[in-house]
This record gives structure tokens, C-alpha cells and sequence, in this order.
């Protein structure tokens, strides 16, 4: 009856075209979701028959989930597995024998899952047990992120808290990897970039004063934690590149104190005068566990690198350490005698440092929770510490010192830059500057660098926008002016040194041409020297030729001499041979004249012996004087011829000697050409001496001049330099101010825009029942045009449809007989059963008579021993028994389900055959029915269209005032999110 029922209320509800609900209606499972789920599902999912472990008839048991887990997900509607196997986008669809739900319905569930899972319309919303922002990193990483330094983008600069006097500074935090630190003032916190100090934005804290300050490991969070003692306290977490506030937990009842990040970015622990400390999931808000371990305010908290350990302090000394996704215990760290102020972890996560208003600064090593170090910090008091990444501490206390040590407590660098208390102290990225802040509110910026001593002051308590604007805007103005002044100084400065550089560079040509004077003149005078030397040299050669040539002239005159003596003396002697060889030609001649005469007698008186005798003795006298004229004569040939080798020889000695008087003339000629060319070398060296002496002298005043013009032109140079670095600063601070004012600028339209993004975001608000009046109108016509899709695609596969639940039907029924077969051969296996069972109870029986009476005592023990087999026997069969009774009940529960199932086969086909009967007659009654919808669709699409004009209107000044905002920001030096 109950199914029948059911039956009917199906068919009934699927009659339905439209089932709409208010927006303004708080969709609950009472009211909406249970009427959906008795339509479709509790056939199969009720208190009796929850398949799949899954009951939906109650809100509670809808919410346990099945076999399977959960099935819903407050505000999560796509990672419902209950919406997706209801629209059959997830396995295994349901209703499992027929069509998905309705898409109203399922916008019901949609709608009802969105909101919440409310129970019923007065029922508060259900928290999501998925994170409702996912910041989680996984495992922590000790490194430095990949990717460029994470620097603010589009982070505000406002609305700035200004007071008349500035507060104290109770945190600064500086960033892991980038030039930024973060200083919590007055109900602000202010973010500056390290290095210049220029404020890159102002993080409004609503929740009232910032007491805790810490960037995430990754550098991509800012954590904030404080709010209003004895009011209120929370601990908010900013994106770092735009200031959003992207997650917030902790909702206490007093200022949070102290909190901190964990590196995974899923844990906040926070604490605070409630003396508990308390660790909030990220990702849900929900509390994750409470430390009720303090007896005092909680006042220092911070997790360890690798995200394993927490460490707490508080007012009274106390401190401990807690594993940091428990919360379980694991040290505790005995030492403090006063108020734990300070705690921080070193890189490595070995070393705990604290610091405490005992003026103590303790380190605890993490494998025994061991004191390893511990030092008097600061007289009166310490109030903070904080590790730079290569181990060094820096601490600030009461006595107003600011203070680096290394590990080993060492003390490397102390400043006293307050007058107050010093509260807070940070190292930049690079730890090489220190940012530190005192209880009247002063922030200074000590680098470490160099002499360690270059303390540069900035502001904890900025002025307002507005007034930096106006501020900003005189900047401008002043230093522009400065800079023209500095540049139009700079260019008369550049003229001077090129002047000075251009009589430099003359005096450097004139000592250089007077240099080269000096340097050609004694070239010159070493050339003429060398000339000189050479004709010297030339003329005692020449001198020596003139000698060897006056000796060779004085030998040839000699020889000449000795020549012409003896040819003179040859001379006379051929003179005398000629003249005795004339005497004797004389006398042979007057010989032969007397022979002839004396012959001519003889003969002319042959008888005259006398004649003839002297005729005789004449030609003998004349044969006589013949051999001697021939005597004579070969004598005089002979002479002649020694008169001959003598002229000849005087004629050579006279060639000879004139020959060498020409070489003694020439040679003398030469040395007197030599000499005449010697005084002009000579003459030719002075004259070249005192060219050089004087181009000597006219070095030393070109070398004067120079020296003046250098130093002329050094200093000029040195002037047009500074003037130029004059001009450069003006010109960076010109800059540095149209910088800071279109920064100001920027932070000003933000502003007007913010301003008009509220206001769009009320008109918005006003067009929602235009819009959802189009949606519905919209989803109307959509489910209409749905439905006649799916009716025409029905009746187009009736024929499939039917023979499909007709093979059901079969199909179904044999499983029915299938059952019973197994139910009746069950039964047969009981009955026979039961009569072994009477029959082993009449064998039991008889033996239990028989062991009464036994005669003997064995007989009786033999009897009781087949007894107790007996009984045993007995209660195998119960056993198998029960057994077989209980897969009996199955099997008629199998049964029953089966002939259910054979059932609903058969109701299945009836009502298939009237629901194709139904079908052509729904069509066209739905299709009757677009054109109205249609209109309606047009008519609420005019009206969001007139809806949206003032919204659009507010969106065109935003659209117009963008493109200014962010040609400011490029203008400011930041770097923009979007075109």
C-alpha cells in the first residue's frame, strides 16, 4: 500500500512544469529538499532499505552520508556527489531506472546547497568541511621561492589613521625575500620598502590595534593579529602584492597579544590576556585545538621553520613548546623569571631564541629542549628579538638600546637611538639593515654596513592622504624649480670646464710642441755632433792622408832626386864615353886618313918600307882604333842604353813624384775642405746647442702653464661634476617627487573609485529582482524548450523505451522464480532436516535411558561416551539449523525484493504506456506556451536593461577613471596588476 502510494505521488509530482521559489526565500532541507527526495529517492533510501548505506529521509541521516562518505558540501554545490549523480553528471546516476530530476529541482538542490544546507528556514547555515580559501603550501619550504621577489603591486595607500602624536611601535616584520618591512601603527599597519623607506602602502587593521606582525614563509602573506582590549581580538591575513584581506580567524573577547603563521599557511595560532592559545584552521576558521597550559597572559608565539613546533610564552615566565598541528606537549623550557616578551626561530629550526623583561636573551636547542646559551640583553628589560638568516639576533629593550649579536651571544653592534622603551626591532632580507621602533612611536633604519653607524629616521604615523597630496604637490613644485636652478648651474658649470678643458688641452699642445722643439733640437745637436764627429774624424783621416801623401811626395822627390843624380851622372859619364867615342871616331877618322894616306904612299912608293911600315903600323893602328871605336861604340850603346834606364827612371821618378805632389795637393785640398767643412759643423753644433738651451728653457713655462691649466680645468671639471651630481639629485628628487605625488594621486582616485564601487555594488543590489526576474523568465523558457526536447525524444524512442522494460519485466520475473526455486529447495533442505533432527533427539534419548540402565560401570562409561557423541551430533544439526533458517529469511526477503522489483517492472510499463499516451497532448500544450515566455523573457530583459543604466553608468566612470589610476601607479614605480 505504502508503495502504491508513493507510486502515485511520483506520477503525480511529474506532472509538475515549473516549480519556482523566492530568492528571498532561505532554502532549507524541511520546507524544499525533503519533497524532492521523496519523489525520486526514499524508494531506495529510507530507514528500511538504505542502499548503498545511504538514508535521505531525515535531514540528520542525510547528512551522515553513506557507505561512501559524505555526499553535500555547504556552499560547495559541484563538489556535492548528491547534485551530481541527480543530474547524472556523476556515476552512478539516479533515480537509477529512469530520467534525471528536473532542472528546477536540481536548481532547488543547487540553490539549498549554496545557502548552506540549512535543516529549516530558522536553522543557521552549515560551516563547509572544505576550505573556504585554500592558502595551504604543502610541506614548508626552507628555500627561497621561485620566481622574482614578491613586492607590493596594488596595495592601498589609505584612508592613513593619522594622530596628533605618534604611538608606540609594538611589531615590525620584515620580509623573507623582499626589500619590504612591516610596521604595525596606529590601527594601520604601514609597509615600506627597506632600502629608500618610501611607503608602499597602508593596510587599514578595522579590528583595532596591531599588536602581531608576521610575513609567511612564502613572503606572499602578511599575518595581523590584535583588535581592542577587552573587546575584541582577531588575527586577519593580507595578500602582499594588492593589501586584500584573503582569510580571517579568531573571533576573541579580547586583543589578540601574539600570533603567528605556520609555514604550511594552514594553522594560526594566536593568544592573549584570556591566557589561552589557541590554533585556528586557515582554510575553515574552525578551531583546531586549545592550550590551556599558561597561567598568565600569552604574550610571544611563533612556529618553527619546518612547521613541526610551537612555541609559546607568557607574562609569567612560562614557555613551552607544542607539537604545531596538535597542539600536544613537548618541551617545556624552565629559565624566564619574568614575562616572556620575544621569540624567534633560526633559519635551520635548531635553535630557539626568547627574550623576557628579566633582560635575559635565552637560546634552546630542540632535541632535548635544552638551554644552550643565555646572556644579559638589556638592563630593565628585553621586549623583542628576531634572527637574520645567517644566525645574527638583533634585540631591543627598556634601556632604549637597539643590539646584533651573534649565536654565541656576542655582542657585534649596539645603537641608542630612543628615548623610550625600544619595542620592536626586524632585519631587512639581506640582513644588512636593521628597522627598528620605540613606545613613543620613532622608527629608525640603521645600516649595518661600512662603520655601523648610519641611523636614518622614518615615520610611524604618516600624514594623511590629503595632506601628503598637498604636501607631495609643493614637493614637486620645490624641487623642479631646484632642478632647473641645478641644471642651468650645471650647464654654465659644463661651459667653464669645457673652456678650462680647452686651455688645458692648448697648454698640453704648447708643452707638447715645446717638448718636441727640445726633444727635435737635441736631436738635431746630437745629429750635428755626430756630423761634427764624423767631419773630425774625416779630417784627422784626412790629415793622416795629407802626411802619408807629403811622406810619399818627399820619397818621390827623393827618389826623383836620386833619378835625376844619376841620370846626370850616367850623363857625364855618356858624355864622357861620347866624348871619347868621338875622340876615337876622331882619331880613327884621321887614322884611316893617314892609313889611306900612308897606303896611298906605301903604294905610290912600295919600295919605301918606311911607307909601308907606317902604312902598316897605320892600319894597324887604325884596326886598332877600329876595336876600340867599336869598344867605344858598344861602350856607348851600352851607356846609352844605362842612359836610357836612367832618363827612363828620372822620368818615372819625376811621374811619380808628380803624381804624388797631385795626391799631396788633392790631399791637401781635402783636409782643407775638411776643415773649412769642420768650422761650419763646428759653427753648425753651437748654433744647434742654443736652439736646444733655449727650447729647454721654454719647457719649464709651457710646464708651469699646463699646471695651471690642469689644475684650471680639474677644478673646473670638478666643479661642472658636482654640479652635475647636483643637477643628478635634482633631477632624482624631482623625480622621487613627481613619483611620490602621483603615488598620492593614485591613492586619491583609489579612493573616488572605491568610492564608486560601492555605490555600483548598492545599485547592483537594486537590479537583482530585474535579474532574477530574466533568469527566471530565462530558466522558464529553458526548462519549456527542455521539456519538449526531452517528450519528442521520448516519443521517438517509445519502441526502445517499452521493449526495454518489457526485457525488465522478464528479466526481473526470472530473477523472481530464480529465488523461489532457491527459497522452496531451502525449505525441502529444512523439512528434511528437521525429521534428522527428531530422529537424532529419539537417538539421544534412547542412549540417555541406556546409560541409566547400565549395568556396569564400563558399560555405563561406553554409553555415556556415545551419548556425548550423540549430543554433539545434536548440535552440529541446530547450527546448521539456524544457519539454514536464517538464509530462509534472506531468501524470502531476497524474494520479496525480487517480486518488488518484478512489480515495479510491471507498473513501470503501465505507467510508461500513459505516460506516451499523455506525451503528444504535453507537447503541444508546452509548445503553446514558448511565445508567452518568450515575451516575458523580453520584457524582463528590458528591464534589467533599464535596471542596469545607473549601475552601468557608475561602471563607465570607473572604466574612464581606470587607464588614470594605473598610468599613476606606472608613474609611482609600481608595478600594475592588469593592462
Amino acid at each position: 500500500m505504502l508503495r502504491a502510494s508513493q507510486t502515485t505521488l511520483f506520477t503525480t509530482l511529474c506532472a509538475v512544469l515549473s516549480w519556482s521559489v523566492s530568492a528571498q526565500d532561505k532554502i532549507n532541507y524541511t520546507d524544499h529538499i525533503r519533497p524532492i527526495m521523496q519523489q525520486s529517492c526514499l524508494n531506495c533510501h529510507n530507514p528500511d532499505r538504505a542502499r548503498g548505506g545511504l538514508d535521505l529521509s531525515s535531514y540528520n541521516a542525510l547528512m551522515a552520508g553513506g557507505s561512501g562518505g559524505e555526499i553535500v558540501v555547504s556552499l560547495d554545490p559541484d563538489g556535492s556527489k548528491l547534485l551530481g549523480v541527480m543530474a547524472h553528471t556523476m556515476a552512478p546516476k539516479m533515480p537509477p531506472n529512469g530520467g534525471k530530476v528536473g532542472d528546477d529541482k536540481l536548481a532547488l538542490v543547487r540553490q539549498w546547497i549554496e545557502q548552506g544546507l540549512r535543516e529549516t528556514a530558522n536553522s543557521a547555515a552549515a560551516k563547509p568541511s572544505k576550505p573556504r580559501v585554500d592558502l595551504s603550501v604543502g610541506e614548508a619550504a626552507m628555500g627561497r621561492p621561485d620566481g622574482p621577489p614578491i613586492m607590493p603591486v596594488d596595495m592601498p595607500l589609505g584612508p592613513i589613521h593619522h594622530t596628533p602624536r605618534a604611538g608606540a611601535v609594538p611589531a615590525i616584520a620584515g620580509h623573507p625575500w623582499s626589500p619590504v618591512v612591516a610596521v604595525a601603527g596606529q590601527k594601520q599597519v604601514l609597509v615600506h620598502h627597506t632600502q629608500t623607506g618610501e611607503l608602499l602602502g597602508v593596510l587599514p587593521f578595522a579590528h583595532g590595534q596591531p599588536q602581531a606582525l608576521r610575513f609567511s614563509w612564502t613572503g606572499r602573506l602578511l599575518m595581523v593579529g590584535g583588535g581592542v582590549g577587552g573587546m575584541s581580538g582577531t588575527v586577519a591575513l593580507y595578500d602582499v602584492k594588492t593589501g586584500e584581506e584573503v582569510a580571517r580567524v579568531g573571533e576573541e573577547v579580547d586583543a589578540v597579544l601574539a600570533a603567528d603563521l605556520d609555514p604550511k599557511q594552514s594553522i594560526v595560532a594566536l593568544g592573549g590576556p584570556n591566557k589561552l592559545v589557541k590554533g585556528y584552521s586557515v582554510a575553515t576558521g574552525e578551531l583546531v585545538y586549545k592550550i590551556d597550559k599558561h597561567t598568565e597572559w600569552v604574550t610571544a608565539i611563533a612556529f618553527s621553520p619546518a612547521g613541526d613546533y610551537l612555541a609559546t610564552g607568557d607574562r609569567n615566565g612560562g614557555l613551552h613548546v607544542w607539537e604545531a598541528d596538535t597542539g600536544l606537549p613537548v618541551f617545556t623550557l624552565q629559565g624566564h623569571q619574568r614575562s616572556v616578551t620575544g621569540l624567534a626561530w633560526r633559519y635551520d629550526g635548531k635553535l630557539l631564541a626568547s627574550v623576557g623583561e628579566d633582560g635575559q636573551a635565552k637560546l634552546w636547542e630542540m632535541e632535548e629542549g635544552n638551554q644552550v646559551k643565555a646572556w644579559n640583553a638589556h638592563g630593565g628589560g628585553a621586549r623583542s628579538v628576531a634572527f637574520a638568516e645567517d644566525g645574527r639576533l638583533v634585540t631591543t629593550g627598556r634601556d632604549q638600546f637597539v643590539k646584533v649579536w651573534n649565536t654565541d651571544g656576542g655582542q657585534l653592534h649596539a645603537i641608542k637611538p630612543f628615548t623610550q622603551i625600544g619595542m620592536a626591532a626586524a632585519f631587512d632580507t639581506a640582513g644588512k639593515t636593521v628597522i627598528a621602533g620605540d613606545l613613543s612611536g620613532k622608527l629608525v633604519r640603521w645600516s649595518l654596513e661600512g662603520d655601523a653607524k648610519r641611523v636614518v629616521d622614518w615615520t610611524s604615523n604618516p600624514p594623511t592622504v590629503k595632506v601628503a597630496l598637498v604636501q607631495s604637490g609643493e614637493r614637486v613644485s620645490a624641487t623642479a624649480q631646484a632642478y632647473e636652478q641645478a641644471k642651468a648651474h650645471a650647464q654654465q658649470q659644463r661651459s667653464a670646464a669645457e673652456q678650462a678643458k680647452e686651455a688645458h688641452a692648448q697648454a698640453d699642445t704648447a708643452l707638447k710642441a715645446a717638448r718636441q722643439a727640445a726633444a727635435d733640437s737635441e736631436q738635431r745637436l746630437k745629429q750635428s755632433d755626430t756630423e761634427r764627429k764624423q767631419v773630425v774624424k774625416r779630417r784627422d783621416e784626412a790629415d793622416k792622408q795629407v802626411l802619408a801623401a807629403r811622406d810619399q811626395l818627399n820619397k818621390a822627390t827623393k827618389a826623383m832626386r836620386g833619378a835625376d843624380g844619376e841620370a846626370n851622372r850616367v850623363r857625364k859619364a855618356h858624355q864622357r864615353v861620347a866624348k871619347d867615342n868621338e875622340k876615337v871616331a876622331a882619331d880613327l877618322t884621321g887614322l884611316v886618313k893617314q892609313a889611306e894616306a900612308a897606303t896611298q904612299q906605301a903604294a905610290q912608293n912600295p919600295e919605301d918600307e918606311d911607307a909601308a911600315k907606317r902604312a902598316a903600323d897605320l892600319a894597324v893602328q887604325v884596326e886598332n882604333k877600329k876595336q876600340e871605336a867599336q869598344q867605344k861604340s858598344a861602350e856607348m850603346d851600352k851607356q846609352g842604353q844605362v842612359l836610357a834606364t836612367a832618363e827612363q827612371k828620372l822620368s818615372e821618378a819625376k811621374h811619380a813624384h808628380e803624381q804624388k805632389r797631385g795626391e799631396a795637393d788633392r790631399a791637401n785640398q781635402m783636409a782643407q775642405a775638411v776643415n773649412q767643412e769642420l768650422q761650419e759643423k763646428n759653427k753648425a753644433h753651437e748654433e744647434a746647442r742654443k736652439t736646444r738651451d733655449a727650447a729647454k728653457r721654454a719647457i719649464k713655462p709651457a710646464e708651469d702653464r699646463l699646471q695651471q691649466a690642469q689644475a684650471n680645468a680639474e677644478k673646473a671639471s670638478a666643479e661642472a661634476t658636482q654640479a652635475d651630481q647636483g643637477a643628478e639629485a635634482a633631477r632624482l628628487d624631482a623625480e622621487r617627487a613627481a613619483r611620490e605625488r602621483a603615488k598620492w594621486q593614485s591613492a586619491e582616485l583609489r579612493f573616488e573609485m572605491d568610492a564608486l564601487r560601492g555605490k555600483m555594488a548598492e545599485i547592483r543590489l537594486t537590479e537583482h529582482p530585474a535579474r532574477q526576474a530574466l533568469d527566471e523568465a530565462t530558466a522558464a523558457r529553458d526548462r519549456q524548450q527542455k521539456q519538449i526536447q526531452e517528450a519528442e525524444a521520448a516519443l521517438a524512442d517509445r519502441p526502445n523505451e517499452m521493449a526495454r522494460l518489457q526485457s525488465a519485466i522478464k528479466q526481473k520475473q526470472a530473477v523472481v522464480e530464480t529465488v523461489r526455486a532457491k527459497q522452496a529447495a531451502a525449505k525441502a533442505q529444512q523439512a528434511a532436516l528437521a525429521k534428522h533432527i527428531t530422529a537424532q533427539q529419539q537417538v539421544t534419548q534412547a542412549l540417555a535411558e541406556r546409560v541409566e540402565a547400565a549395568d556396569t560401570p564400563e558399560d555405563q562409561a561406553a554409553m555415556q561416551q556415545a551419548l556425548a557423541e550423540a549430543q554433539e551430533q545434536a548440535k552440529t544439526l541446530d547450527t546448521e539449523a539456524a544457519d539454514l533458517n536464517k538464509k530462509i529469511k534472506k531468501l524470502a526477503l531476497a524474494a520479496e525484493d525480487a517480486q518488488f522489483d518484478a512489480e515495479d517492472a510491471v507498473f513501470d510499463v503501465k505507467q510508461a504506456e500513459e505516460r506516451f499516451a499523455k506525451l503528444p497532448a504535453q507537447i503541444e500544450a508546452l509548445k503553446q506556451a514558448l511565445p508567452a515566455m518568450e515575451a516575458a523573457i523580453e520584457q524582463a530583459q528590458a528591464g534589467l536593461a533599464e535596471a542596469r543604466k545607473p549601475g552601468d553608468a557608475v561602471q563607465a566612470e570607473i572604466d574612464q577613471l581606470t587607464p588614470r589610476y594605473l598610468e599613476l601607479r606606472r608613474a609611482a614605480g609600481f608595478a600594475v596588476l592588469g593592462p
